[in-house]
């Protein structure tokens, strides 16, 4: 079991935390690691990263369409 390290999983009332708790898994990511290069393949799978001891940061490029 994944440890209520994350402020919105020790947030969740038990019996709430008890279902999504066999689906969590807990991962280690070095500095640096790139979850999700633009342009690059994208997995249909739902992932949702809950940081427990970093910061994640995302940056997004407009695309200006009205040409």
């Amino acid at each position: 079991m994944v440890p209520r390290a994350n402020h919105l999983l020790s947030a969740l009332p038990n019996p709430a935390y008890q279902q999504w708790a066999a689906l969590l898994e807990e991962l280690d990511m070095p500095l640096g690691q790139v979850l999700y290069e633009s342009g690059g393949p994208f997995f249909s799978t739902l992932l949702v990263h809950m940081s427990t001891s970093s910061t994640v940061s995302t940056s997004a490029a407009e695309v200006d369409r009205s040409r």
